[in-house]
C-alpha cells in the first residue's frame, strides 16, 4: 500500500513505460549519470558531446503574433505626460499641498465626506455650506491672529 518508489530506476521505468526521453536510436535507454567505475576526468578535458547522426533536427519555433492593447485614452495620456514635463506643471504641483489641506479639513471637520440627504441639489447645497463653514473658521482664526499681533505686549 506504499505505492511506487520515488527514486525508481529510469532504465527500468523506460523499459516498462515505453520509449525513454533520453534514448539512443537503437532503443536502449540512456544512463542517468556516469558509470560507477568510470574515470573521473574533468568535464573540460572530455570531448564535447555530439548528437547522433540520426537524431531529429530541432523544430523551428512557430511565428507568434504579438498582441498589445491601445487604450482609447492614449492621446490624452500622451498630452498629460508632455504637460508633466513643463514648468507650468511644477508650478501647479507647488499649489497642491494647500489644496490637499483644505480638502482634508473639509472631510475631517466639516462633514464633507458623505452627503446627509439625497439628490444632486442637496449634495451641492451641503458642499457649499461645508465650504462656507471652513472659510468662516479660517477667517475668524486670521482675525484673532491679527488682533493678537496688534495688541501691545503686556509687561
Amino acid at each position: 500500500s506504499a505505492g511506487p518508489a520515488r527514486n525508481a530506476d529510469p532504465a527500468g521505468a523506460a523499459a516498462s513505460a515505453g520509449p525513454a526521453r533520453n534514448a539512443d536510436p537503437a532503443g536502449a535507454a540512456a544512463s542517468a549519470g556516469p558509470a560507477r567505475n568510470a574515470d573521473p576526468a574533468p568535464a573540460a578535458a572530455s570531448a564535447p558531446a555530439v548528437a547522433p547522426a540520426s537524431a531529429p533536427a530541432a523544430t523551428p519555433a512557430k511565428p507568434t503574433i504579438r498582441q498589445f492593447f491601445i487604450s482609447d485614452y492614449r492621446d490624452e495620456l500622451a498630452q498629460a505626460r508632455t504637460f508633466n514635463a513643463t514648468p507650468a506643471f511644477k508650478a501647479a504641483m507647488n499649489l497642491r499641498p494647500g489644496v490637499e489641506r483644505v480638502i482634508a479639513g473639509l472631510t475631517r471637520y466639516n462633514g464633507a465626506r458623505r452627503c446627509q440627504r439625497r439628490g444632486l441639489r442637496n449634495a451641492d447645497y451641503q458642499a457649499k455650506m461645508n465650504g462656507m463653514a471652513f472659510n468662516l473658521k479660517t477667517w475668524l482664526r486670521l482675525l484673532a491672529e491679527r488682533d493678537r499681533a496688534s495688541q501691545p505686549a503686556s509687561a
